[in-house]
């Protein structure tokens, strides 16, 4: 009988995280900011999806619709213009808005705020868990050309 922690590990594995911190994100929930290329932050968000409460929404620069998410997934936060980190932000802090957040970024963001152009206290909300999500990898253990 396979036990759903080993799963959990299977899954950190073909994902790229690390099954600790794999383990932390499906049960401890914190806020995550996933740092690699698109195509590895999607197949990490994907696989979390599966293991996270429902319900899940995707923000698409307003509030989601109807009940409040599980978790909320931010695609490309780094794309996010000045106007749109302050809204996520603000429903955010919104009384009440317990939700876990998983974001992604193929930019560091410290290096913006730093510049200006992404809101720190945005940051520091999202930054609870940053995983440097490298290339996955091949059943050969090899990165992909």
């Amino acid at each position: 009988m396979v036990r759903s922690q080993d799963l959990s590990a299977a899954r950190a594995i073909t994902t790229g995280v690390r099954p600790d911190d794999w383990h932390l994100l499906v049960t401890a929930r914190p806020n995550v900011l996933l740092e690699g290329a698109h195509e590895t932050t999607d197949l990490v968000v994907g696989a979390a999806m599966e293991w996270l409460p429902a319900p899940h929404a995707t923000w698409c620069g307003a509030p989601p619709c109807g009940d409040r998410p599980a978790t909320l997934v931010v695609r490309s936060i780094s794309a996010l213009d000045g106007d749109e980190q302050r809204s996520l932000y603000e429903w955010l802090d919104a009384p009440g808005n317990r939700v876990q957040v998983i974001s992604t970024t193929n930019e560091p963001l410290y290096p913006m705020v730093g510049r200006g152009v992404f809101l720190e206290s945005l940051y520091y909300r999202l930054n609870v868990l940053r995983l440097d999500v490298a290339a996955t990898r091949t059943a050969c253990g090899e990165s992909p050309a």
